[in-house]
């Protein structure tokens, strides 16, 4: 059983235009402006943006990936350039294309490591090759069919061609550069973005000629068969699509809604965004995400998609990613806790004049475990645990600067599920100090501890792989004991 939970994060640039979003290791997202002639990078642990002007003027950036090495490209629509960006540098580099007035739109990578793109008004697909950035552009199978989305699939690379009356899915086969066109039931079906679903069908959008069209879709690599679906809600406007951590197919629909296909069973669910919201284009994430972006709003919007613990539904349990023999620390109990510790002071060489600057920085974070007592329940303990860290105080008045560092410790106790063989162990999220104050000749704060809190044993297990486990956000709680616990089954009795 999953829940979700969705956020938008503004963009800082006024009228942007978000239109796609991607990926790579480590916790950035990346997108693209496409009327702000920049592209945004989200660091997820700060929540901060970073926005990189690009060197083409109103270029109009639009679709966007990661390949295989971490490094972003886009395609230009307006600029009829690539555009590769080194995220630790930042450095931009373009690689114009061939074809004059292109009109590039999507960017993928495909399974041979190459950079593959679409290029609407060339009707062309094109092909940059990484070790060299070179460029190989192919002509669609039928002449100005607008191909649009892209995607890599098994030894293939997929597209979409969106002409009215000429609607089509393209397979290109690697090993002979082939291309098989299928297509679409309804020629008017205008196919938009498409990608490898958790089934190893290719699963596209269809939001017609209007764009507020309502079709999904899902090819068959093998034996080219289409299917062809409804949203629930007609003019749903579909746009994005990407294959979900929930092994199901997740898109967007304009109207204010992201949705999910069960790959299995064909069923369809609905779930409103907020209201004012449009979400676009959308990518799979990390740690159970999904990212979107949302042009209505000028944001970029965080799906979480938590596959909670417990028995399956009515319609039984979804097939698992894989099923594997695997050695793991098995979780017996956990959970976020935050704590704030007691004063903490550092003397100051004189007593200052009114008014003076302060601030405070705090560093060398970390939690051991202490010692364990056993708990009032059986298979409980009492768990001790040692918060420590050290918190620089920043002191200015008229020309002195006085720096001084003092550490700080809080013990915290937390009963835990934490039968024999269990192992306590905590890590510090974050830990943050208030803004200092003077009071006679020392300077003093408190510093806020935010730590998760576990009991662990590691075992070998047969197990199917559905999601994550992800705690709820971080909560003061009395006492320092942890919610009900959410392991199912119970560990403890």
């Amino acid at each position: 059983m999953a829940d979700h939970a969705i956020v938008e994060f503004p963009i800082p640039t006024p009228g942007s235009n978000p239109w796609d979003v991607a990926v790579a290791s480590g916790p950035d997202v990346w997108f693209t402006e496409f009327n702000a002639n920049k592209v945004g990078r989200y660091h997820v642990p700060t929540g901060t943006f970073t926005e990189l002007e690009l060197p083409t003027p109103d270029s109009q950036p639009a679709g966007i990936t990661a390949d295989p090495y971490g490094v972003i490209w886009l395609v230009e629509a307006n600029g009829n350039n690539l555009a590769r960006i080194d995220p630790a540098t930042l450095d931009i580099l373009e690689v114009p294309i061939p074809t004059p007035d292109s009109r590039p739109l999507a960017i993928a990578v495909g399974p041979d490591g190459n950079l593959w793109f679409t290029e609407a008004f060339a009707s062309q697909v094109g092909r940059l090759e990484l070790s060299s950035t070179s460029i190989t552009e192919f002509p669609t199978p039928t002449p100005n069919a607008t191909p649009m989305g892209i995607a890599g699939g098994p030894a293939s690379v997929w597209f979409t061609e969106s002409h009215p009356g000429a609607a089509a899915i393209v397979q290109i086969v690697l090993a002979t550069m082939g291309m098989a066109e299928v297509k679409l039931p309804d020629p008017d079906s205008s196919p938009l973005a498409i990608t490898l679903g958790p089934d190893g069908n290719m699963w596209f959008t269809a939001p017609g000629t209007t764009g507020l069209g309502s079709g999904l879709g899902k090819v068959s690599p093998v034996s080219l068969a289409v299917t062809m679906l409804s949203t629930p809600t007609p003019k749903s406007a579909v746009a994005g699509i990407a294959a979900g951590p929930d092994h199901n197919v997740w898109f967007t629909e304009g109207i204010g809604n992201l949705g999910f296909v069960n790959p299995d069973t064909l069923a369809i669910t609905e779930i409103p965004a907020g209201a004012g919201r449009s979400p676009f284009l959308l990518t799979t994430g990390f740690d159970g995400t999904l990212w979107f972006t949302d042009p209505a709003t000028n944001s970029l919007g965080e799906v979480f998609v938590r596959v909670a613990p417990g028995p399956c539904g009515p319609g039984g349990c979804p097939a698992p990613t894989e099923i594997a023999c695997i050695v793991v620390d098995k979780v017996f109990d956990y959970c976020y806790q935050q704590d704030t510790s007691p004063m903490v002071c550092a003397p100051l060489l004189e007593d200052p004049p009114p008014g003076p600057v302060v601030s405070c920085t705090v560093s060398a974070v970390s939690c051991t475990f202490a010692s364990s007592v056993p708990a009032a329940s059986t298979d409980y303990v009492n768990a001790t645990f040692v918060l420590s860290a050290t918190v620089t105080f920043s002191v200015q008045f008229d020309a002195i600067c006085y720096v001084a560092q003092e550490p700080v410790s809080l013990f915290k106790t937390v009963t835990l599920c934490g039968p024999t063989g269990t192992t306590p162990s905590c890590a510090v999220v974050s830990a943050t100090c208030i803004p200092p104050v003077v009071i006679d000749e020392e300077v003093c704060t408190t510093v806020t501890f935010c730590a998760t809190f576990a009991s662990t044993a590691q075992v070998q297990l047969l197990v199917p792989a559905y999601g994550y486990c992800t705690p709820a956000p971080c909560v003061t709680l009395p006492l320092g004991a942890c919610p009900p616990s959410p392991i199912f089954p119970p560990q403890c009795t």
